[in-house]
């Protein structure tokens, strides 16, 4: 399970927008359960994002552990 905050300034251009596009597609394809948040929602409604994240690692423990690594960023 993943999440990811998309702020405008860092998600919404057109290249930038396509980059992230892609990596949700790339972990969606790994099977990673991936939930995006707007930081409005996220001060807006708290308790429906702790909500929406809980439900999605309860359905993750219920899978078969993926066959991924989490690696640090790079440069």
């Amino acid at each position: 399970m993943a999440g990811e905050v998309d702020y405008r300034e860092y998600h919404y251009r057109a290249d930038d927008w396509q980059r992230t596009i892609q990596r949700h597609d790339q972990l969606v394809a790994y099977g990673v359960l991936l939930l995006h948040f707007t930081p409005q929602r996220l001060k807006a409604d708290p308790d429906g994002v702790i909500g929406e994240i809980l439900s999605a690692l309860d359905a993750g423990r219920r899978r078969p552990p993926l066959p991924i690594t989490a690696l640090p960023p790079s440069g």
